[in-house]
């Protein structure tokens, strides 16, 4: 979320001031900085009175924030929630203070899966690993509204070497390259500080570059579908290690790649869209068409690049119900997209419609 606006105004922003070895709620000793963004620094540590290792985020705030105070409200919502699975959620263990800044306490988890894409040869994942890390996201993702590959984080992130991997998923012992596989796809999601339990106003702008629904990029208003549409950049990724989507904020340049990947867009829709952004669409033409020409010759090149790796990248995958299952969670029409009941009945995920992870 570190593209995100603050939802609050009132909230004043300055350093965390935290530093390795401080002590954090008379507690905690900061060992390491993992993580930082938008909102606050995420540091592992170590708790004196207990001798377990977790992860705090350390908001940038100052005070009662309302980021902090969302997410511990949400996370509380989730655990109660009929509609989510909380054993895929990181929940809150608690919320401390260090010099007025709220501290978000989590029980510490291995990488995310955006480090896991970008680990030296570990990609392509075994196509039954892919189901499993997607099929639990799809359990736990409800309202998260931020579903990207940093969000997700492997509980155990240990990987075996094994020298070859068939198309199958089979293992064979052969002298050829070796390829690092992750021995354990239990996931959880993380973030849930921008999770809502209905859809806000056009002030909150949800998600994060790149895995943004289209109806988020026109300001036409959004729903829940926003995170169907991140699951299905997300399942795209995990197979091919590309993004699906150029990490832009500009609306033209979203909407251009987008219509060469995903088809036009409809009349109606290409409407309510123009009244926010006048010049993006011709309209006047049977079929509203994205104003190309209006883009950068150089920016418009580098985006027509994307367009084609990614077209290549899809038929690599060889998987006819990933991909169909990728093309319906990322339908430009909001309406005419998977629900996340009917995205879990898919075919993508016949194998594991009965799985139970401890």
């Amino acid at each position: 979320m570190d593209d995100n606006q603050s939802s609050s105004g009132s909230e004043n922003f300055v350093s965390s001031n935290v530093q390795k070895n401080d002590v954090i709620a008379d507690d905690y000793l900061a060992v390491e900085l993992i993580n930082s963004g938008y909102s606050g620094e995420v540091w592992r540590c170590e708790s004196k009175s207990c001798a377990r290792v977790v992860a705090i985020k350390v908001m940038y705030t100052v005070g009662e924030s309302v980021r902090a105070t969302r997410a511990a409200h949400v996370s509380a919502l989730l655990k109660n929630s009929s509609s989510v699975d909380a054993s895929f959620i990181c929940g809150l263990a608690e919320t401390v203070f260090h010099l007025r800044h709220p501290c978000l306490v989590f029980e510490l988890y291995g990488m995310n899966l955006k480090e896991m894409i970008t680990k030296e040869n570990v990609l392509p994942l075994p196509l039954f690993q892919i189901k499993a890390i997607m099929w639990q996201v799809c359990n736990g993702v409800a309202s998260h509204t931020d579903i990207k590959p940093e969000n997700v984080v492997l509980v155990d992130d240990q990987t075996t070497t094994v020298s070859d991997i068939s198309p199958d998923g089979a293992f064979y012992n052969k002298n050829t390259c070796l390829k690092n596989v992750v021995s354990n796809v239990q996931i959880k999601i993380i973030d849930l500080e921008d999770s809502v339990t209905s859809p806000r106003n056009l002030h909150f702008v949800p998600g994060t570059m790149g895995y943004r629904a289209p109806e988020v990029y026109g300001g036409v208003g959004w729903g829940f579908p926003v995170d169907v549409f991140a699951v299905g950049c997300l399942t795209f990724e995990i197979f091919t290690g590309l993004s699906l989507f150029p990490k832009t904020d500009d609306v033209r340049e979203y909407f251009f790649c987008m219509e060469r990947l995903l088809g036009h867009f409809a009349p109606g829709q290409a409407q309510d869209i123009s009244e926010m952004h006048p010049a993006i669409f011709r309209t006047k033409t049977r079929v509203p068409k994205v104003r190309g020409a209006a883009i950068n010759a150089k920016v418009r090149n580098k985006l027509l690049r994307h367009v084609a790796d990614v077209k290549w990248f899809k038929k690599s995958i060889n998987q006819s119900d990933a991909v169909e299952f990728i093309s319906m969670c990322t339908a430009v029409d909001p309406h005419r997209r998977l629900t996340i009941e009917s995205a879990l009945r898919h075919r993508f995920f016949t194998k594991f419609s009965r799985v139970k992870l401890n």
